[in-house]
């Protein structure tokens, strides 16, 4: 339940395209004809810039992508925005004018050119700059000499500072290619020292790959059976028994067992959560404070099947979305859903569990959601830690005495993590914090002092923080 409470051409495979006058198709942003692979990707790295995330804008125009060209452009995308600040250096050392000289266009080709040219070891550069070129003269006629010019020298000179910067010990540079602002950079190297810090940051350079959360009940060998006969490469986690490992990326929805509800995808580390709260025995009222789409909160319904368990969001689209994923695993009946500001809703019932997933940087998830790094600021970030000490002071007034309250981020910040929680507890004195079960302690690195880090130390992991709280008589 849900209540209302209180977003084909001649050229070479990927280039651009001409109709049967030989016209460039594609001459607007405004067009919707059908995209090529390389044309794609620039549509989508403008709506990147704009504020959208890629994945959304490549699904948006996957109806005007064809199938074999859809790689491609979520490849050059992504390999641009990974490592957006390397291209710009890049990019820079051979633009002689300066990005700020030339028109938005001739600086979108370059920044995918740079990117396609010196990662995309399968792609043939020539054919890259001449498609880029074409796309630019429907834009900037002048402009487009600019980008053969300068794509020519990257093509020519680009790998040999590519492997300068791969090679230095400079700090900044060791930012760059892993792909972390540098603000950022400094701030794990001061937080966990220089080894683990450093560590931390070269851990984003590495590709990920999905999981998939196994549905109670449902028997996860035969479930991995189930996607190899898929064609789907497939195993079983090793460190989790609800867990299922992919070799690489997919599309959830077109998963074997997805519809039924029997597998969903989610990171390792999310998947933690229930452990966090198995370890304090049986609850009857849960409740989650800030329920997103409903990945937590379905995984928590089937982790205590007898309890009661209600989710609150200040997003509807949010909220439709979740009870959307309540009725994939068979359990809206059991859930729930309320659209509303969790500081002023009250819950139906005294909870004795609640978990607060709170809003965060995501800085844990930038190796899936490489957007959200280049547009984080260290002013957000102070804001997103005095909105987090609200809703924890909130979560713990709401819980029964003796309850438990999990506090969580995806964020690998001691300014939304340790220090959140100090402030909370440093204003009252009827909290305590407990320790998590050994199952799940054993899969992390401890807080300084408070709570419990996973590191994205593998394909299937992601960054995340976790603090075990009660409130005492």
């Amino acid at each position: 339940m849900i209540e209302k409470r209180k977003k084909e051409g001649s050229r070479p495979h990927g280039g651009i395209g001409r109709d049967r006058k030989g016209s460039r198709k594609s001459g607007n942003g405004g067009d919707k004809g059908p995209l090529r692979g390389i044309e794609a990707a620039l549509e989508v790295w403008r709506e990147v810039r704009r504020g959208r995330f890629a994945s959304e804008s490549l699904r948006a125009i996957s109806d005007r992508v064809s199938e074999k060209d859809r790689p491609l452009a979520a490849t050059l995308v992504y390999s641009l925005i990974r490592r957006e600040s390397l291209w710009k250096e890049i990019v820079g050392r051979f633009l002689k004018t300066g990005s700020s000289g030339v028109s938005p266009a001739v600086r979108d080709a370059l920044m995918v050119g740079a990117a396609g040219s010196l990662e995309l070891r399968t792609f043939e550069p020539r054919v890259l700059v001449n498609a880029l070129v074409e796309w630019t003269k429907c834009r900037d006629e002048r402009g487009s000499r600019v980008v053969n010019a300068v794509l020519r020298r990257i093509v020519e000179g680009g790998p040999e500072i590519l492997a300068e910067i791969e090679r230095s010990v400079a700090f900044s540079d060791l930012a760059m290619r892993s792909g972390v602002p540098l603000w950022a950079a400094k701030s794990w190297e001061s937080s966990f020292g220089r080894i683990e810090g450093r560590a931390l940051i070269e851990l984003h350079s590495q590709p990920v790959s999905l999981a998939l959360r196994v549905s109670t009940g449902v028997d996860r060998s035969e479930m991995v059976q189930r996607l190899e006969e898929g064609g789907v490469p497939a195993v079983e986690s090793p460190d989790l028994p609800f867990s299922i490992r992919l070799e690489g990326t997919a599309l959830p929805t077109i998963l074997p067992g997805y519809d039924e509800g029997k597998i969903t995808p989610q990171s390792e580390s999310s998947m933690l959560v229930p452990l966090a709260f198995t370890g304090r025995g049986k609850f009857s009222r849960l409740l989650d404070m800030c329920a997103g789409r409903g990945g937590k909160t379905g995984q928590l319904a089937q982790a205590f099947p007898e309890a009661c368990l209600e989710g609150w969001d200040l997003s509807g689209p949010r909220i439709k979305a979740a009870l959307k994923e309540m009725e994939r695993l068979g359990i809206s009946d059991r859930v729930k859903l309320s659209v509303g500001d969790s500081m002023e809703l009250d819950p139906s019932f005294l909870p004795d569990g609640v978990l607060l997933d709170a809003p965060c940087s995501g800085s844990g998830t930038w190796r899936r959601h490489p957007e959200s790094k280049w547009r984080l600021s260290q002013d957000e970030l102070a804001r997103y830690g005095a909105m987090q000490a609200k809703l924890l002071g909130r979560a713990l007034d709401l819980v029964s005495t003796g309850g438990t309250v999990l506090y969580c981020t995806c964020s690998l910040f001691r300014e939304e993590n340790e220090q959140v929680v100090a402030k909370v507890m440093s204003g009252r004195s009827d909290v305590v914090e407990l320790e998590p079960p050994h199952e799940l302690v054993s899969r992390c690195r401890k807080g300084r002092p408070w709570g419990y880090y996973t590191w994205p130390d593998n394909p299937w992991t992601d960054g995340f923080y976790m603090a075990l709280l009660t409130v005492t008589a």
